[in-house]
């Protein structure tokens, strides 16, 4: 999991506002707190979603146990195989 900064956004309040027409609240520290909220949700999202895919793929592999190989999807494939679109030629 990743870390907050180290210096809080909450230092940059002390900043001169000469050339900034809006509060330091809403220029600086309101944008990176809500970064750092972005960031904290998109990293639990992403630990959930691995979670969820480590629990299908030992589901997936735990149902495959005594069968040999990858599990048959019901159709054959040959490689440069065209004849679903010319038929069988017989020379």
């Amino acid at each position: 999991m990743r870390r907050d900064p180290t210096i809080s956004p909450w230092l940059t309040l002390d900043r001169s506002e000469d050339y900034v027409e809006l509060p330091n609240y809403f220029t600086f520290v309101r944008p990176q707190l809500d970064q750092l909220e972005t960031n904290r949700r998109s990293q639990a999202d992403i630990l959930h979603l691995q979670r969820e895919v480590q629990t299908v793929s030992t589901s997936v592999v735990g149902s495959q146990r005594g069968s040999a190989g990858v599990p048959p999807t019901g159709h054959t494939a040959r490689f440069m195989d065209t004849a679903q679109f010319y038929g069988r030629w017989n020379r």
